[in-house]
């Protein structure tokens, strides 16, 4: 079974001034992203929120080298219909929240500067 690369972005909210938070969404449709990951608490500056964003999707991703991959069916197609994707988003929401408790085992620089 083939993979196909699944078109993720992250963007930094700031639901109340001086509080950020990080938001990974999948694009699913040409003009349709839904959101698969959000941080669970607020940062106080943005680039703190940006970087932890950052490590959260890179634990997601099994092989970096690679990125994030979906299974295809037989015939080469995403899987599709409203189970899969219910499924798929399920699944996305479960390894989302282990991914978000989760701590980056090396403090190291990525992205926006050091990981704390």
């Amino acid at each position: 079974m083939a993979n196909e690369l699944r078109l993720l972005a992250i963007h930094v909210e700031e639901p109340t001034p001086g509080t950020y938070e990080w938001v990974i969404t999948e694009r699913r449709s040409r003009n349709q992203w839904s959101e698969i990951d959000r941080s669970t608490d607020g940062r106080n500056h943005y680039q703190e929120a940006m970087a932890n964003g950052l490590v959260s999707l890179e634990q997601m991703i099994d092989d970096l080298n690679e990125g994030p991959r979906r299974s295809l069916d037989r015939s080469g197609v995403p899987q599709q219909g409203s189970k899969a994707q219910s499924a798929t988003m399920q699944t996305d929401a479960e390894e989302a929240a282990r991914v978000s408790r989760a701590k980056p085992k090396n403090a190291a620089y990525f992205g926006f500067g050091p990981i704390r």
